[in-house]
């Protein structure tokens, strides 16, 4: 088995024609709609199995799809998606969207979170003390 990180579908993929032809199957585990129905209908294309499975926000789906024998992923409809991939925010944020929304978690980490942490210790010194110890005791 040999995992790839590259955009499924986009230009310059290398997952073209020959690549599809000299695999036995696919297993894959995307983040959005329509990187799925591309490996679908890549697979439909090259007959070649697939076990279908991914996540879209807090969705989830998995489907075992068998040349000639069940239907392919795309002879379904998924309602649309609404959300952000996590996933793909935080490895690879590639459309305007997900980069908006990379900034928004990175500056909510940074200058909200971060120093609320801190007020609520300058509050309360012992909190700060407990903290560390628990990350020490765990480690």
């Amino acid at each position: 088995a040999v995992a790839h990180e590259a955009a499924v579908g986009a230009p310059g993929s290398p997952f073209d024609d020959a690549f599809w032809g000299g695999l036995d199957g696919v297993i894959n585990a995307l983040d959005n709609v329509a990187a799925r129905l591309h490996v679908d209908r890549m697979c439909v294309l090259h007959r070649k199995p697939l076990l279908e499975s991914g996540t879209a926000g807090t969705k989830a789906n998995t489907q075992v799809v068998l040349p000639g024998l069940t239907a392919s992923y795309g002879a379904s409809t998924d309602p649309p998606d609404d959300d952000i991939p996590v996933c793909t925010v935080k490895a690879f944020p590639y459309v305007l969207e997900h980069c908006v929304q990379w900034a928004r978690d990175l500056f909510e980490a940074q200058f909200v979170q971060a120093p609320r942490r801190v007020n609520a210790w300058a509050a309360r010194p012992d909190a700060l003390a407990a903290e560390l110890g628990q990350r020490g005791a765990g480690a």
